[in-house]
């Protein structure tokens, strides 16, 4: 064998454990991207000549299952990268790479993991593109705050799990089969410019295959596919599943036991040595760390640790355990392989944080046998004769089933909610992938339905009031010629008109891994082939009945066991949990007092199809504001519909169909349909531009367009910029509630009042916003931490949002090429007090300024040209609490350094496509003052309505006397 003298010595295995001080230090990497600088290479074994392994260490994992944990701190204008669409396909590779194993082009046995619009985001590949996975998270991490990770995957059926600070994050049936890396396989080749290495030293030979690279993209493929900057810690490989609930977070480094295979702790704190601590035979696995400077790499160590002064665990190794079969506990849902040897941590404090009471984690595998698991509802029967119901904990408590027959066209979905938590994101029923289908939410605690078009992608339709606390309240859609209903309790919320809906292949219940889980109680959910309302009726006093029309009748008063049934017999039944077996992701029974009880004697409205008035459809004005997520181009987020494996349905996250997150391009909104990313832009979001998510633009939503969503380019999406609805033919209650917008005393300068609830201005594109371009505006904001649409340009593919994205201004942009992209600054909104906010556009490159301040020049790309515009607020991806005035658009990039900010009106130049002074005062319309932009109305129609802005005298230096 050759051995290659790399990284300054020999790299075959040594037979010692680097020495490492006593100092407690970590990693700090800055997001170069570039000649193979600013990372650590860890080699998966000993190379040839041509860069085949002919030897693996410990570290390569993935033949059969594995856990990774590490600690990581990071920010969000350090990691810009938007969220992503999560499912069947390779996005990680698009999110800042905080740990990168793959193989160039389409070679499988490959995985990493990113950050992706403030989302983790795991990519799997076992054999070719055809089993590419992603799993996506649905917390927005880039808190500079200190997260523990950990990873597992089963190579046998493909299960994947994501615990982010001991909490299941995620959960999902991926591809099965070896993830590990090959024997005796030369690297790609793919040529130059790929794969050029340092001064092109590589030659189009991808030198980094056979590496795990920590802190960047390993082949330096260019700034799309960007690296990450942040701090990393104690990182630990294992060649087992450790987790099957969720675990107390580590409040100490790692421990070693028999079944670490690696272990770096990275407390070097000088130097570039990386040392492997496990003590696993065929070790250690030592890497280098390859300083972004070549003088120093004095700046890679940081004194910054999850542990403060907590006593450091030394490089001895720990003893382990005999080998000692262990057994799982009966209700785990993942069970390690009944004979694998493992040592628990008899020496690692794991107190929980003190501020974060979660469940302690069970580790699955320990020399010991582990407890029943009483901690977890066993489902005793109750007694017989009582009225039951579902109580879902939340975390992972979910039903599943395969697809009920017949809903293929008008639909009326039914049951009854009873939250205990509030504001949640998260499905209640979902029969949807990434691609077809619907889904049922709660979108910041008001009732969404998402359908998946088959012409415009994923729309949504919601009702204006929350659901009250511990409450039950009777929950139905009306679907019927493309338009649609909710009701809550009998009263209904606007017809929308949504298209013609696919048909999803399942049945998910109570949550989808990735996308939030409800935490409450449901009960009796019924599904009918027509329409039963299309006017507000009484809600119904008793069980519903069995008709004709109905297609299924879940009653849930099984009152214990595994499964419920459907009592027409003609549907599936549902089943607890991801599999059959007792697990703690089953749902509970409990009496129930919802008045579900008897047989539904008392019929519920008539079966027959009801005919809705010649003048209800609502068909969305053409220029219907797709509004992007509140965070996230991806579409979805937190709400979209991704669903995983046939058993895991990761259905749209709570953030995206997958339209973004609240972080998404504000077209996708905070509310992509839950399945739909909660925050996937979409596809988005808190949902979802689900795929920009609850840091996608909120066309992308609070996951992505949904594409993004607030929490996800779900496209990701927490979701997906969905239309919203620009007009509707039944005119909205005068709201007597609501301010009726009386004329303010003349000579007043004025002001638009957002209740953060339903409020919104739209109209028509401002023309001439194709190229270099300022957006400006006065901000009041009234509540903290807001996550939403500002002002956008946007739909589901083409435009603009400019967001509050967690309170920072954030600017999402659908690219030509690149798809939702954004900058943000770094500096969130201060409260009742007025800032000015500007984006200026130019070339390429865009930048935020906060009352004169510049945060950072990001090369974003060619943006789109959207179809309409949307100010304080998009249906579905969340609205805007607080006072706006005086918004100006122009055609020139007007700040490109910091200024001082205007102390007056804002004035009329050459250069102005429209100013909107917002200074009538009264009225249904605001109008450009250049006369050469539409004018724009209040709310959803023109008429007085309970989503209309309220004029209010204006304390913003605006005024022009």
């Amino acid at each position: 064998m050759i051995v290659l003298p790399l990284l300054g010595g020999i790299f075959a295995m040594p037979p010692s454990i680097i020495a490492q001080d006593s100092a407690s230090t970590s990693l700090r990497f800055y997001g170069s991207g570039r000649d193979d600088l600013d990372r650590v290479k860890l080699p998966l074994g000993d190379l040839d000549a041509s860069f085949a392994l002919t030897r693996s260490a410990p570290l390569n994992v993935g033949v059969d299952e594995f856990t990774i944990e590490l600690w990581f701190k990071a920010s969000a204008v350090e990691n810009p990268a938007p969220a992503q669409a999560c499912g069947s396909n390779n996005n990680w590779i698009y999110g800042n790479i905080l740990l990168d194993r793959d193989r160039f082009n389409d070679r499988g046995r490959k995985f990493g993991l990113a950050i992706a619009g403030g989302r983790l985001i795991w990519g799997v590949v076992p054999g070719g593109d055809e089993t590419f996975f992603t799993l996506c998270g649905t917390t927005n991490v880039l808190d500079e705050q200190w997260h523990h990770l950990a990873l597992q995957r089963r190579a046998s059926d493909g299960r994947l799990w994501m615990f982010l600070d001991g909490r299941l994050e995620a959960e999902a049936i991926g591809f099965s089969g070896d993830l590990s890396y090959p024997l005796g396989v030369t690297p790609s080749v793919p040529g130059e410019p790929w794969c050029a290495g340092p001064g092109g030293s590589w030659e189009g030979v991808c030198r980094n295959d056979p590496y795990v690279i920590l802190g960047a993209e390993k082949h330096d493929a260019g700034p799309e596919y960007p690296s990450f900057s942040g701090l990393l810690d104690d990182l630990r490989i294992s060649n087992i599943v450790r987790y099957g609930a969720n675990f107390t977070r580590p409040s100490a480094p790692h421990p070693a036991d028999a079944n670490t295979v690696a272990l770096y702790r990275f407390d070097e704190g000088v130097g570039t040595s990386i040392g492997d601590s496990s003590g696993a035979a065929g070790g250690p696995s030592n890497g280098t760390l390859i300083p972004r400077n070549s003088a120093t790499s004095a700046e890679h160590w940081s004194t910054d640790t999850p542990f403060g002064s907590l006593p450091i665990i030394t490089t001895t190794l720990t003893p382990t355990a005999t080998n000692t079969p262990t057994q799982s506990a009966t209700n785990t849902p993942t069970t390690p392989a009944t004979n694998t040897p493992t040592t628990p941590a008899t020496n690692t404090p794991t107190t929980p944080a003190t501020s974060t009471p979660t469940p302690t984690s069970v580790p699955l595998a320990t020399s010991t046998p582990l407890p029943t698991s009483t901690a977890f509802p066993t489902n005793t029967p109750l007694p017989a004769g009582t009225n039951f119901a579902l109580a879902f904990d939340g975390l992972i408590d979910i039903l599943r089933g395969s697809q009920v027959p017949g809903l293929t066209g008008a639909q009326t979905i039914e049951l009854w909610v009873n939250p205990t938590t509030a504001n949640q994101t998260v499905v209640l029923v979902a029969s949807t992938d990434d691609t077809t289908g619907w889904s049922l939410e709660l979108n910041n605690g008001r009732a969404t339905w998402w359908v998946m078009t088959s012409a415009t992608g994923w729309r949504s339709v919601a009702h204006p009031t929350a659901l009250p606390l511990n409450t039950w309240s009777h929950l139905a859609v009306s679907y019927s010629n493309g338009n649609a209903t909710v009701f809550v309790n009998g009263t209904a919320g606007p017809t929308t008109a949504l298209g013609t809906l696919t048909v999803g292949p399942q049945m998910l219940i109570g949550g989808a891994p990735g996308y939030g889980f409800f935490a409450g109680q449901l009960d009796e959910l019924r599904l009918s082939n027509v329409a039963r309302y299309s006017s507000p009726f009484t809600r119904p006093s008793s069980g519903l009945s069995l008709d004709a029309n109905t297609l299924a009748l879940y009653r849930f008063n099984e009152g214990s066991g595994q499964t419920t049934a459907d009592a027409s017999g003609l549907a599936p039944t549902l089943t607890f949990g991801a599999s059959s077996a007792v697990g703690a992701d089953d749902p509970t029974w409990v009496n129930s007092t919802a008045p579900t009880g008897g047989d539904g004697a008392v019929s519920t409205p008539t079966s027959t199809p009801t005919t809705p008035a010649t003048n209800t459809p609502t068909t969305p004005a053409t220029n219907t504001p797709t509004t992007p997520a509140t965070n996230t181009p991806t579409t979805p987020a937190t709400n979209t519909p991704t669903t995983p494996a046939t058993n895991t349905p990761t259905t749209p996250a709570t953030n995206t169909p997958t339209t973004p997150a609240t972080n998404t391009p504000t077209t996708p909104a905070t509310n992509t349909p839950t399945t739909p990313a909660t925050n996937t832009p979409t596809t988005p979001a808190t949902n979802t531009p689900t795929t920009p998510a609850t840091n996608t633009p909120t066309t992308p939503a609070t996951n992505t367009p949904t594409t993004p969503a607030t929490n996800t380019p779900t496209t990701p999406a927490t979701n997906t910029p969905t239309s919203v609805p620009l007009a509707t033919n039944t005119p909205l209650p005068t709201s007597t509630a609501f301010p009726t917008n009386t004329p303010l005393p003349a000579g007043t300068n004025f002001a638009l009042a957002f209740d953060g609830l339903i409020d919104i201005l739209r109209g028509s594109q401002v023309p001439g916003l194709t190229g270099a371009q300022t957006i400006e505006l006065w901000v009041n904001p009234t509540t903290a931490n807001q996550t939403v649409v500002l002002v956008a340009s946007t739909d589901d593919t083409t435009g603009w949002s400019l967001e509050l994205n967690n309170g920072r201004a954030t600017w999402w942009v659908m690219t030509s090429a690149t798809g939702w992209r954004s900058v943000a600054h770094p500096t969130a909104l201060p409260l009742n007090t007025w800032s000015h906010l500007a984006v200026s556009y130019s070339n390429g490159n865009a930048t935020v300024f906060v009352n004169g301040t510049a945060g950072p020049t990001t090369a974003l790309g060619t943006l789109t040209v959207g179809p309409q515009m949307l100010i304080g607020g998009a249906p579905g991806y969340g609205f805007f609490a607080g006072q706006l005035d005086e918004l100006r658009l122009s055609n020139v990039a007007r700040y490109s350094s910091p200024f001082t900010r205007p102390s007056s009106g804002l004035s009329l130049d050459a250069n102005t496509l429209a100013l909107y002074r917002f200074n009538e005062g009264s009225g249904q319309t605001t109008a450009d003052a250049s006369g050469l932009a539409p004018t724009l109305t209040f709310g959803a129609s023109s008429a007085v309505g309970a989503d209309d802005p309220t004029w209010v005298n204006s304390t913003a230096p605006t005024s022009r006397e």
